[in-house]
């Protein structure tokens, strides 16, 4: 595309020069060429392919123009699609987080109810020893309900969505939500590829085609101008030809170098 402005913005100079040697050579007030002679006229003909090429340039400046616009349009809706599936996987993920520190909590209940119904059935046991008593039905019972609460906490220890908690000595549970947080986040393909980082890069883009796009279409406008003046100068008098070829030779080097700056 640069490459083409470069071949038309070169032949709007050239048709300038032409016009510019003509005028000095004879300035004379002369009404426009009729189409006679204007068929024959090197300048009246290269004007008409000049305009031809410029409504050329034009058009695929403005075709490269609405493919970028929609091009940003579909980066832009990819960005906020990426943010809220982010935010809904990371609720997600968060949750599962929540509910593992939640269940922790339950599942030290029922651990130190298990040992310390064990402790006390051992100490039941030993005391009914002591005293001489046969009857081991509170025995029974305080094992059997510690059976019942080791049954609770093995099914607890099954139940984690994410990462199982450390269990002490002493019974207590320790759950790192933070640490098991990260790992969770680390692990998860999804909110490695919707991470905000990726996010803002796919913004970023839609905002560098939107902004190519935009030059795109200044550009475009510039070389309709200098058709527009080229149209001007080929259909008014002789010696005001080159007064509307300078704007048009202007208008394209200007849009040139627009064009220029929104390829590279």
């Amino acid at each position: 595309m640069v490459v083409l402005g470069g071949v038309v913005v070169a032949g709007c100079v050239y048709l300038v020069l032409m016009e510019w040697t003509r005028f000095k050579r004879d300035p004379s007030k002369l009404p426009p060429l009729d189409a006679e002679v204007a068929s024959v006229d090197r300048w009246h003909n290269g004007v008409t392919l000049a305009i031809a090429a410029l409504s050329i340039v034009g058009a695929l400046l403005a075709w490269r123009a609405s493919t970028d616009f929609d091009a940003a349009a579909d980066l832009s809706r990819q960005a906020v699609d990426m943010g809220v599936r982010y935010q809904a996987v990371r609720a997600l993920s968060d949750g599962r987080i929540d509910f593992d520190a939640r269940l922790s909590l339950i599942y030290q209940e029922h651990l130190r109810a298990a040992a310390a119904l064990t402790e006390r059935a051992g100490t039941t046991r030993d005391a009914n020893a002591a005293a001489g008593i046969d009857d081991t039905s509170q025995v029974d019972a305080l094992e059997a309900e510690a059976r019942v609460e080791g049954a609770i906490a093995r099914h607890l220890a099954a139940s984690f969505l994410t990462y199982s908690p450390t269990i002490e000595a002493d019974g207590s549970v320790t759950y790192d939500r933070a640490a098991n947080a990260g790992l969770e986040r680390a692990g998860n393909a999804d909110l490695r590829t919707l991470d905000p980082a990726n996010v803002r890069a796919v913004a970023q883009e839609s905002s560098v085609t939107r902004r190519v796009a935009q030059q795109l279409v200044v550009a475009g406008a510039l070389f309709i101008a200098a058709m527009f003046f080229l149209t001007v100068a080929d259909l008014g008098w002789l010696h005001r030809r080159l007064f509307a070829a300078i704007p048009a030779a202007l208008s394209a080097m200007v849009a040139l170098a627009v064009l220029i700056v929104a390829e590279f």
